[in-house]
């Protein structure tokens, strides 16, 4: 058996794209709709049905609307066209009966079973009805209208016509956004460098930017906005219950793993995030949270063993080895948290596990803690369209409960622990343009997450 060569795979992605399509009919034979009326003296009334069928596969469903061809809504005589019998004034939201000697419509209620008997006006071809809006996709709906008249014997005998056109528009859908849990690597190394893509958690629909940075990762420039009280059950990458820290009364740090940055006035500065044309806050997470640690408190008495065999292996108690394994916590795999740990420099930016250390460096920062305005600047630029990490100053939750800082500090969690209570993270700040990519903390202090691939 041949043994020099190794077994390949390469695998393949498939996709099926199902264009979206509307399709419209009437039940009027020939498209024609034919009122006979025999006319009295006092005037005397006839009318027809017509029911409008509308079938789309578009998600967001569709909009039905009705009106003339044009801006003249009267019946005209086949012959003498001056003779013409002109639509009632009545509106679509207070339907009448018809005066003598003019027509109209009306569209049928949910649940009506016979022909109307009051009418509306036609719409001009410049302001037409909206007859049926849905939101949905569906089997295909039916809409049904009664068309009437009322004449009596001074209108000349002969048929009057006017045409009306029926438009059934797909409603807007979004374009789809592909799902960061199947976002890869691979995927990741096809985006070009300052490239942003928008990515949407499967878990709840929230909908985050993510930019390929200068060092080659993709990373999110939105904060994370996981609700970690609510139960993602049955969802990708989430267990089957919510996430809850054990702690006393007295340690008010243990049962606050996250808070919303809209608690407090101001907050839209700090850190919003799109959601589906909503703005919806990001959360400020404990190291813990960040873990997605739900077997212990997120006191200072954790012992240090506990978070090296969590993140580092049970013998790396400092975030250097290279060999450092990802963590996912929070973030949407695969997705990951950054790795942490001391200050780099660009000697020893290939071997150190700071990932944050590493973007600085990438980005012509020494890869040390220090004050340093240009650097600050790609950090927390607001120019899409280059290196900047969109960074956002949302301040901290500190473990005793409080908010603050908010337009002054920002600071990212790593995975990586600093000893027995303390983890690495990523400071930036405003007044005094600090950037420490390698800066340590309480790991009961609430922080800002961005996931990285």
């Amino acid at each position: 058996m041949d043994t020099s060569a190794a077994d390949v795979g390469v695998p393949v992605g498939l996709s099926v794209d199902v264009a979206s399509m509307i399709s419209l009919t009437t039940d009027a034979t020939g498209n024609t709709l034919s009122i006979p009326i025999t006319p009295m003296a006092d005037g005397a009334s006839g009318s027809n049905d017509l029911t409008v069928s509308v079938h789309t596969n578009n998600l967001t469903g569709y909009t039905l609307t009705m009106s003339s061809t044009g801006t003249d809504t009267s019946l005209a005589h086949y012959a003498e066209t001056t003779q013409k019998i002109p639509s009632t004034t009545n509106t679509l939201e207070t339907p009448a009966a018809l005066a003598n000697n003019t027509w109209g419509y009306s569209v049928w209620a949910n649940g009506q079973s016979t022909s109307s008997t009051t009418f509306s006006r036609i719409p001009a071809l410049s302001a037409p009805d909206t007859l049926r809006t849905t939101s949905a996709i569906s089997d295909p709906t039916d809409t049904t209208l009664t068309f009437g008249a009322r004449i009596n014997t001074k209108k000349p005998s002969g048929t009057y016509t006017n045409t009306i056109v029926f438009s059934a528009t797909s409603n807007y859908a979004p374009p789809f956004i592909p799902y960061m849990q199947s976002f890869t690597i691979d995927k990741c190394k096809a985006v070009a460098d300052g490239e942003m893509v928008e990515l949407r958690d499967q878990r709840d629909d929230t909908v985050y930017r993510v930019k390929k940075m200068i060092d080659g990762n993709c990373w999110m420039v939105d904060n994370l906005a996981l609700d970690l009280t609510t139960d993602y059950y049955g969802k990708p990458d989430w267990g089957t219950t919510p996430i809850t820290l054990s702690g006393t009364d007295d340690a008010r740090e243990n049962n606050v793993p996250q808070q919303t940055l809209n608690s407090k006035s101001g907050y839209e500065s700090y850190g919003q995030i799109p959601n589906n044309g909503k703005v919806k806050a990001s959360y400020l997470y404990n190291w813990c949270a960040a873990l997605a640690d739900t077997s212990t408190d997120c006191s200072a008495s954790v012992a240090a063993a506990q978070y090296n065999t969590v993140v580092n292996g049970a013998t790396n108690t400092t975030g250097t080895a290279t060999s450092q394994p990802a963590v996912t916590g929070i973030c949407p795999a695969p997705f990951r948290l950054p790795k942490g740990g001391p200050e780099a420099t660009s000697s020893d930016a290939a071997t150190s596990s700071n990932e944050f250390a590493k973007l600085d460096i990438a980005m012509g920062g020494t890869g040390a803690n220090r004050s340093d305005r240009s650097i600050n600047s790609l950090w927390r630029g607001s120019d899409t369209a280059n290196t900047n990490w969109l960074g956002v100053l949302g301040g901290r939750n500190s473990d005793h409960g409080g908010l603050d800082g908010q337009g002054a500090v920002g600071q990212w969690w790593s995975s990586t622990a600093d000893g027995a209570s303390s983890a690495y993270y990523l400071y930036l700040g405003a007044g005094t343009l600090n950037v420490f990519p390698a800066f340590s903390g309480a790991i009961s202090d609430g922080f800002a997450v961005r996931c990285v691939l």
